[in-house]
């Protein structure tokens, strides 16, 4: 089972903030033998259009994780992550 060795942190997109939105978005994800996120694709973003997807697809290529391992070997994998935006 993977780790975290960081956490996805996105940015709280501006024109949300500004607004006082909140919301939420869900990626999946590559998740490499690496740790590292490719080919994020945003699966569910509300409200849409505020760019929370964005900026949590974005964020993705910053987090990294300890892979899995089967039988002493790494794996690559697939993986959701939803992140939750709220006014601070």
């Amino acid at each position: 089972m993977p780790s975290w060795l960081r956490r996805p942190q996105p940015d709280y997109p501006s024109r949300a903030q500004a607004a006082g939105i909140s919301g939420y978005a869900t990626v999946n994800c590559a998740a490499g033998r690496n740790g590292r996120f490719t080919d994020c694709r945003i699966t569910a973003e509300s409200p849409p259009d505020v760019g929370f997807g964005s900026a949590l697809r974005a964020s993705m290529r910053r987090a990294s994780l300890v892979p899995g391992t089967t039988g002493g070997m790494t794996e690559d994998a697939r993986m959701i992550v939803t992140i939750r935006f709220g006014p601070q």
